[in-house]
């Protein structure tokens, strides 16, 4: 099995034809690994499905964050109303008088 090739200088880099944005993502990384030759087929396919759950579980991730920032908002607001209608309750005002 052949070493990664050396290290390429900053020029070199700036003339690779890869460019790296969302919409093209998928094809970068697949242009990376087809150069990456000391890699193997199957470890080239593993590489490609580690890519897929690490991008599902930072979405899933993404989206609990989201899902616990509303319901913290969600608490506090309640928290807030509650802590009015205790006050509005002490003061007797609007507090039904039994007799």
């Amino acid at each position: 099995m052949p070493f990664p090739p050396p290290s390429v200088d900053y020029q070199t880099a700036l003339q690779n034809d890869m460019t790296c944005s969302t919409d093209n993502r998928d094809d970068l990384i697949q242009q990376v690994l087809a150069r990456c030759t000391w890699f193997s087929p199957q470890t080239v396919h593993h590489v490609t499905c580690w890519l897929a759950q690490l991008e599902e579980k930072s979405r899933l991730l993404n989206n609990l964050e989201q899902e616990k920032e509303h319901w913290l908002l969600e608490s506090r607001l309640l928290t807030m109303k509650l802590e009015k209608q205790v006050s509005y309750d002490v003061r007797g005002v609007g507090v039904a008088r039994g007799g």
